[in-house]
């Protein structure tokens, strides 16, 4: 009996020391723990890097929104620098494509409104790019703007006697787009005619009876429209009525 008790004794202080042993030599989990957190950590301040980087990113495209102008003519000059920097890269390439917001089509009535350029008229247009609906693309294209209605011609005779003339008006790619005459035109009477509505220059010569023939450039532009043209003993005069203060755009 005595020696059956000494016996598991024996056994008891082993088990103890073995698992003392084991329990020395198990990693401690705060370790692993410590190397999660730390480990986590880098991850979120390499997401917050990466947040950072791409909100700097659009910073730099992110301008105030620009109100739209509904003007008929829009200026090339008159454009802020981010729309003029659209502007450039779809002349320079063909066309500008942008997967933020184009500015361009923010500013203007695209559909109803053209662009002068370098004394050229241009009219733009907005579509989808090649990632569909996440990118548009700007383009122009050559195109002349015209009146709502056709521009008024009127003669005048400022002589000191009736006249006999002949009117003709030629467009600036050398279309006669008038030509008529005038028979006993009395001293300051006129006589007026519907001659165009596209926007450019036109030739008006007015041939007088005595067969002497005067030539003057009639603007039809955006502040230019209904012309007078005066005969009188020193030859022609054209002067077309215009608009001195177009209204603004609201980004101007």
């Amino acid at each position: 009996m005595q020696r059956r008790a000494l016996l598991l004794a024996a056994a008891s202080s082993t088990a103890v020391t073995i698992g003392g042993c084991l329990a020395d030599e198990t990693p401690s989990d705060d370790t692993s723990s410590d190397a999660e957190t730390d480990g986590a950590n880098d991850t979120s301040e390499n997401e917050s890097e990466n947040d950072s980087k791409q909100s700097d990113d659009r910073s730099d495209r992110q301008e105030p929104p620009y109100e739209e102008c509904d003007r008929k003519l829009i200026w090339y000059s008159g454009l802020p620098d981010p729309i003029a920097a659209e502007v450039d890269e779809a002349f320079a390439d063909g066309t500008y494509e942008t997967t933020d917001d184009l500015y361009y089509d923010q500013a203007v009535d695209v559909e109803n409104s053209w662009l002068e350029k370098d004394d050229a008229y241009y009219r733009g247009d907005v579509g989808l790019g090649d990632q569909a609906e996440t990118s548009a693309v700007l383009q122009f294209e050559p195109d002349t703007p015209k009146k709502s209605t056709d521009q008024q011609l009127t003669i005048r005779n400022h002589t000191d006697e009736e006249r006999d003339l002949t009117v003709t008006v030629v467009d600036s790619e050398g279309e006669t787009r008038l030509e008529e005459s005038i028979e006993s035109l009395d001293t300051d009477a006129t006589e007026s005619f519907s001659v165009a509505r596209a926007y450019g220059d036109y030739e008006v010569t007015v041939e007088r009876d005595d067969e002497a023939s005067h030539t003057q450039t009639w603007t039809i532009r955006y502040t230019e429209f209904d012309a007078m043209a005066t005969l009188d003993a020193d030859g022609l005069e054209v002067h077309a009525e215009s608009v001195m203060d177009p209204p603004p755009c609201p980004w101007e």
